[in-house]
């Protein structure tokens, strides 16, 4: 009797579109499933294509040069016609062979494979001619390398295997790589895998499934394929590579990966540059960082961290560079002679409305003249107006982000006899968004990708306005750090904490309401789910309209309790 056949069947299926069987066979279904609904792609009249063979005779893949109008120069990576349009360069877009069938390096080696054609192309045997559209249009000293996801992940090791001489460019000169939402992975989790940001089109678990149907049959994660800082990986750090611009989408698992890229490479001292998403604003990048790599060099070092996280490319001579600053959230810079440049800080705002309140009155007064420094007086006035108005026993300190936490030391040095401020007493306190940090981070400030790239936006706000050497453990960022004043003895007044429910730093906020009550100190905490740093003077909502009932009800305590 003859043995029992026994069907193939499904061993690994990556969004049932590739479907690896038991038997080693590999089913691929339409990819177009993987396009968002409603996604278009217009077509660029303007720019040309057309398909080239580059290892003739052995597998036939090919390569598709796009080119525009007005060419520049040839650029490597799966990037649309578009991209040729707007940086008026020539866009090669290579084929290479695909995983399950063709498991890693075949890509790599497939990549190769292609360089030694364009290296062909740049300098033809005698008897042989480049490709009309290269000969025409390309200038070879000046090729960037990019790729998407998978094909970022590709660009990096080829850029490696360029700068440690594996593969040899000839006349071609690699004046720069780009990496969007590059493919990396390790053994162990980042921030972004174990706490994903909401609503990712790819998850973890999709990301396993396709790292153990690409790599070397039993490798792990740690793969050199996969981490380029595994324990087997080469070194990096001797390598000349060239300047190096790394995209990083905000809501992706695999964020905290290209943040690393990144941050290791300038940890190494390589030409750098970090930043997330949006796509008109990534044409404006990319067109930069290809005229700067035109140029070889951009003047110096700069960092810029704003909606987009971003670290501009070092010089490769790194020479000192005063008149370039450095930027937070694009409206302050501070340039390396310690000169200041302000930005119009209204950038920051939203659109509105800002209801205007008629029977509300205004004016401002010079309070420290030797400074010129103001205070705006609302409905309870100045001079005449508090004389008129105030009553200073029942006085409230309040502020918002940085004034919030420039409200806690006042009132702590008011409490400790500092600050006199006798006839006038301090009725109650409220901290809005307060501006509150540590060198140990919180869980709200690590808990995903967006608040991991805002924390960076205030650490570095800490390094503008911390005395000069003082980490976020100092006493003005950190109430509780070590050598922070002791709360417990002084007498504060009764307390107000707001807490935007999606705020990065509310876990600070959260722990200073805490601490007052252990202490046995009048605090109350209110939460507003839903709000964001700063929202109380960011336009008007029913949060606000809520917060004015609850400020009321404070500020009636606090005349009851005088």
């Amino acid at each position: 009797m003859s043995g029992i056949t026994t069907a193939p069947h499904v061993v690994e299926d990556l969004l049932g579109v590739v479907q690896l069987l038991s038997d080693g066979s590999v089913v691929r279904a339409d990819e177009s499933v993987l396009t968002p609904p409603g996604a278009t792609f217009p077509d660029v009249p303007a720019v040309q294509w057309t398909d080239v063979v580059y290892d003739r005779p052995a597998r036939g893949l090919r390569v598709r040069l796009y080119r525009s109008p007005e060419e520049a120069a040839p650029k490597g990576g799966r990037r649309l016609p578009h991209v040729a349009a707007e940086v008026t360069a020539v866009v090669l877009s290579i084929q290479y062979r695909l995983a399950p069938e063709h498991r890693l390096p075949a890509a790599v080696e497939d990549a190769a494979t292609f360089f030694s054609w364009l290296r062909a192309q740049a300098a033809p045997a005698s008897g042989t001619a480049a490709d009309p559209w290269l000969a025409e249009s390309a200038d070879f000293s000046r090729t960037f390398v990019s790729g998407v996801s998978a094909g970022a992940n590709l660009a990096h090791h080829v850029v490696v295997q360029i700068a440690s001489g594996q593969i040899i460019l000839g006349t071609v000169r690699v004046a720069g790589y780009v990496l969007f939402a590059a493919f990396f992975g390790s053994d162990e989790r980042v921030a972004s895998e174990s706490h994903p940001p909401a609503r990712v089109s790819v998850t973890v678990q999709s990301i396993d499934i396709a790292w153990r149907m690409a790599l070397p049959l039993g490798a792990t994660r740690d793969h050199p394929l996969a981490n380029p800082f595994g324990p087997d990986s080469p070194s990096l750090e001797p390598l000349p590579l060239p300047p190096a611009l790394v995209v990083a989408p905000g809501r992706d698992v695999l964020y905290d990966h290209v943040l690393r890229y990144a941050t290791r490479l300038k940890e190494m001292g390589k030409a750098a540059r970090r930043w997330s998403e949006a796509t008109e604003e990534l044409m404006r990048i990319l067109k930069q960082f290809i005229n700067h790599g035109a140029v070889a060099a951009v003047p110096c070092s700069i960092e810029v961290i704003g909606q987009f996280l971003v670290s501009p490319t070092p010089s490769i001579d790194r020479s000192p560079c005063p008149a370039t600053p450095r930027r937070t959230s694009s409206r302050t810079s501070s340039a390396s002679s310690g000169s200041v440049v302000r930005g119009d800080e209204s950038v920051h705002m939203p659109a509105g409305p800002f209801t205007y309140v008629p029977g509300v009155q205004w004016k401002d007064v010079a309070y420290d003249v030797a400074r010129g420094l103001k205070a705006a007086a609302g409905a309870q006035g100045t001079e005449p107006w508090l004389e008129e108005s105030a009553n200073f026993a029942q006085t409230f300190v309040s502020g918002v982000s940085a004034s919030a936490n420039l409200a806690h030391h006042v009132v702590v040095q008011i409490a400790s006899g500092k600050l006199a401020v006798h006839p006038a007493r301090i009725a109650g306190y409220v901290l809005l968004s307060a501006f509150f940090g540590s060198a140990e981070r919180t869980a709200t400030e690590s808990e995903s990708p967006a608040s991991v790239s805002l924390t960076a936006v205030f650490d570095q706000i800490w390094r503008l306005v911390l005395p000069a050497g003082a980490t976020r453990d100092h006493p003005l960022p950190n109430p509780f750090a070590r050598d922070s004043p002791g709360l417990e003895p002084l007498p504060l007044p009764p307390a107000l904490v707001v807490v935007p429910g999606l705020d990065t730093l509310r876990d600070h906020m959260r722990r200073y309401a805490a601490r007052l009550e252990e202490m046995g100190k009048a605090v109350e905490l209110a939460e507003f789910a839903g709000e964001r740093h700063g929202f109380t003077v960011k336009g008007w909502s029913e949060a606000n309209e809520e917060l004015v009932r609850i400020l009321k009800r404070f500020v009636n305590q606090g005349a009851t309790r005088n």
